[in-house]
């Protein structure tokens, strides 16, 4: 399985999410936002780990979606999605668990 999935509007994410890959995850989702589809979608479903670094980059990528008039619903795991919960992240982000 590849690490990552790109189609149009879509970034799958097949791994956990340290902070080593950063870089990685942001280049993966400004191409993303660049896409001309109106509804993004994130899956790191798979990812049992991600990092605060990345955390960020996802509040970016949801903060840039909606300033682009774009919608943005992110795929996690049970795990995942109470990290973000207890952060807040979803006041401002659609998670749905995978």
């Amino acid at each position: 399985m590849p690490e990552y999935e790109e189609g149009p509007g879509i970034l799958k994410v097949n791994k956990d999410l340290g902070w080593v890959l950063e870089e990685e995850l942001r280049e993966k989702c400004r191409k993303l936002l660049e896409s001309s589809v109106p509804n993004l979608l994130i899956d790191i479903s798979g990812a049992d780990h991600v990092c605060s670094a990345n955390m960020v980059v996802f509040a970016y990528v949801g903060a840039m979606a909606n300033k682009r008039g774009k919608a943005l619903k992110m795929l996690v795991s049970q795990r995942v999605a109470r990290a973000f919960r207890v952060a807040g992240f979803d006041e401002f982000l659609k998670l749905e668990n995978a």
